[in-house]
């Protein structure tokens, strides 16, 4: 739904800056203190890590398919014939 409206590459930018937010948050950042030692923000940055990986990888995904679809010989040798 996403990748509809904004570019793939916008997208997995995103995901890169929201992943790197949930870190700060899961490992309790010196820079920002707040989020040390709170299970609130832990939980919430576990939530933001799912939500990040899955802009990261979606978008991708497509290519990877369709480059293994083109290979012939990985076709032939996985076939279940």
């Amino acid at each position: 739904m996403l990748t509809s409206k904004v570019k793939k590459r916008g997208i997995i930018i995103c995901g890169f800056i929201i992943i790197s937010i949930a870190m700060q948050m899961i490992g309790g950042s010196n820079l920002i203190f707040e989020f040390q030692k709170q299970p609130v923000y832990i939980f919430l940055g576990l939530v933001l890590m799912g939500l990040s990986a899955g802009m990261i990888t979606i978008p991708v995904l497509p290519e990877m398919l369709e480059s293994i679809e083109d290979d012939e010989e990985i076709m032939g040798k996985y076939s279940m014939e």
